[in-house]
């Protein structure tokens, strides 16, 4: 993906600087500030997206994906306790229910949600009222996958079929007026966004999918006009037309400037003939999607200046691992928490079986080492700005070896096996939160949504909570830091 801004067009420069004027009023008149810096990462960001040969890439308006937000809480912990949250949530939903998952199994998370609609069905039935349900999925099995439907209207399933999907029939459900809609693309384009709007007045960003498994995991709470745009994706993909319209979302006072990524599906996964482990060639096939998504990151890590942290289950993406290298060549620290041996499976298949996590951090080390082998030659070192510190660790999980420090860890974080966290903290200001991993499917071909939020305070907030669920839990392969206090730093 080219991100060159150097010389755009003269009509793609006004458009530009029309959206960014526009947008930092709108975030003047509510009191909020948006930094120089910040306004130059943007510009960047809507100039490649503007340019972009397929305006279908962005799914909104570009200037729509620029909005606010109030975050409210992050909670850390299982899937299971994310959704004992969400579920504490939607049984108390006054008049509607948007669920967007990916992966929807058989599992205590799955009877929670079940029981969470009974009761808020109970509650609606005695008050005379009727609650809009929506839920959504993408995968529940290889047999589903394998025989779904490649319409992008994707089934919906017969009231009559509710159980077999574990959830309540609908003679449990009357106080409800509930849709279930499943969307799958073969070969493998699931749509990975995970997301739920209650009352289009609450958006829940979780990591966790309606799972068995036990991973870490987050659950982001907003509030804000970010509300309504998620909404607006929501309706693109999911609605079908004949829901009511959704009351917008009360304006706030104050929030901070948000912007919304998301990353439609690909059928196509663009594979190349070149592909090696673990860089393929930068040919055109093997160039990222120009999504906001994949723009954000790319601009957003081409801009940092002092420090990258990214939390993420596997690391495969070559775009995304050449930019973590330009970025310690630029003397950035980079910080990286991931995973040994997760879903290896679909490592393979979504990379034509060319590059695992594991093969990847090697190769990012052994660049980081010729790095600093090249500057200890350099005869004019002391005048060069020195390479980035790079640190790596594997979260162990559960059951594993005396954790590398020990601290006050969240009790609903200790069961974790592996990580599932999706994070990447830019600078101490700039926070990505969603369903994006930092593989080739979430950069190729799935759906996925995220946000981008700009705060420091919120940036620290979020890193403390996760290096708290980490709990320490976690096996060093490159760089010095052995604290927790330093993963923090």
């Amino acid at each position: 993906m080219s991100t060159d801004t150097s010389r755009p067009r003269p009509r793609t420069s006004s458009v530009v600087a029309a959206l960014i004027d526009t947008y930092a009023a709108n975030l003047e008149a509510s009191g909020i500030a948006l930094l120089e810096h910040h306004k130059e990462l943007l510009t960047d960001f809507l100039t490649t997206l503007v340019t972009c040969d397929s305006p279908s890439e962005t799914i909104l308006p570009p200037g729509e994906l620029l909005t606010t937000s109030t975050p409210r809480s992050i909670h850390v912990g299982t899937g299971l306790t994310v959704t004992q949250n969400l579920a504490t949530a939607i049984s108390a939903a006054e008049h509607s229910v948007l669920f967007s998952t990916c992966f929807w199994a058989e599992s205590e998370s799955r009877e929670v949600l079940a029981d969470a609609l009974r009761e808020l069905s109970r509650c609606a039935e005695e008050e005379g009222r009727k609650v809009l349900v929506r839920i959504g999925f993408s995968s529940s099995s290889a047999t589903q996958k394998l025989f779904h439907t490649s319409s992008p209207k994707g089934k919906t399933h017969l009231p009559s079929t509710w159980t077999t999907l574990g959830l309540p029939g609908p003679e449990e459900l009357r106080g409800l007026d509930l849709r279930v809609k499943s969307i799958f693309f073969l070969p493998f384009s699931v749509l990975h966004s995970k997301f739920c709007i209650i009352d289009n007045r609450t958006l829940f960003l979780p990591s966790a999918n309606i799972s068995w498994e036990t991973w870490l995991e987050q659950c982001t709470t907003f509030t804000g006009a970010v509300v309504d745009v998620f909404t607006s994706f929501w309706t693109r993909v999911w609605g079908e037309g004949d829901e009511p319209p959704f009351p917008s979302t009360m304006k706030e006072n104050g929030g901070v400037p948000t912007i919304f990524l998301p990353h439609p599906h690909h059928r196509n996964p663009a594979f190349s003939p070149s592909l090696v482990p673990c860089f393929p060639s930068s040919s055109p096939r093997n160039q990222p999607p120009v999504t906001p998504q994949n723009t954000f990151f790319i601009h957003a890590l081409t801009r940092a200046a002092k420090s990258i942290y990214i939390q993420t289950p596997n690391l495969n993406s070559q775009p995304l691992l050449r930019t973590l290298e330009e970025a310690l060549a630029r003397g950035v620290n980079v910080k990286i928490v991931t995973c040994r041996r997760m879903m290896v499976a679909e490592q393979m298949v979504t990379t034509a079986a060319s590059a695992s996590t594991e093969g990847c951090i090697r190769s990012l080390i052994r660049y980081d080492h010729h790095l600093r082998q090249n500057q200890a030659q350099d005869p004019f070192r002391g005048n060069r700005k020195p390479p980035g510190l790079l640190s790596v660790w594997y979260y162990t999980g559960a059951g594993s070896a005396e954790p590398i420090a020990r601290q006050i860890v969240v009790p609903e974080c200790t069961a974790a096996v592996k990580s599932h966290v999706k994070a990447l903290i830019v600078d101490g200001e700039i926070t990505v939160l969603g369903s994006a991993n930092g593989d080739r499917a979430s950069w190729f071909t799935s759906q996925e949504v995220n946000v981008a939020v700009f705060d420091a305070t919120f940036a620290g907030e979020v890193r403390e909570a996760l290096v708290s669920g980490l709990g320490g839990r976690l096996e060093r392969v490159a760089g010095v830091a052995t604290k927790l206090s330093e993963i923090e730093e």
